[in-house]
């Protein structure tokens, strides 16, 4: 489990670039490379990366026998994802999480209620144009 949260830490798709210092580079020094404009790359684990992480981390709790902290753990991959709805279908397909489907079952219910998620909205707002009442 350790590793999977010092992964969290490594580079990954992150980018961003730092402005350490204008013309960084030491008159004579050849070790560095020029570096005029005094900036410097930061890569990070993105969002998505770090979502996947938790993931990954909640089965392996649920294998290693700590429901609860798998289930919160699932709580915090599913908070962080765009698009929560189309995670919880392959949540609930994947064999390593059978054991506490019911819990992820809730999990989704609660989570349509805060959302007032509605099966015919997007239908309703697509036809949504002046000419269309709806009663």
């Amino acid at each position: 489990m350790k590793r999977f949260e010092e992964a969290k830490g490594l580079p990954g798709d992150g980018y961003d670039v730092i402005r350490t210092a204008p013309g960084s580079q030491t008159p004579g020094d050849k070790s560095q490379p020029p570096n005029p404009r005094g900036l410097r790359e930061s890569r990070f684990a993105s969002p998505a990366q770090l979502a996947i992480a938790e993931y990954n981390i909640a089965c392996c709790l649920l294998k290693l026998g700590s429901k609860d902290e798998a289930i919160e753990r699932l709580r915090a991959f599913i908070t962080s994802t765009e698009n929560p709805e189309k995670q919880f279908e392959r949540i609930l397909g994947d064999s390593d999480l059978a054991e506490i489907r019911a819990e992820i079952l809730a999990m989704r219910d609660e989570l349509q209620k805060q959302r007032g998620f509605n099966p015919f909205g997007k239908i309703k707002d697509m036809l949504n144009v002046p000419f269309v009442e709806w009663k």
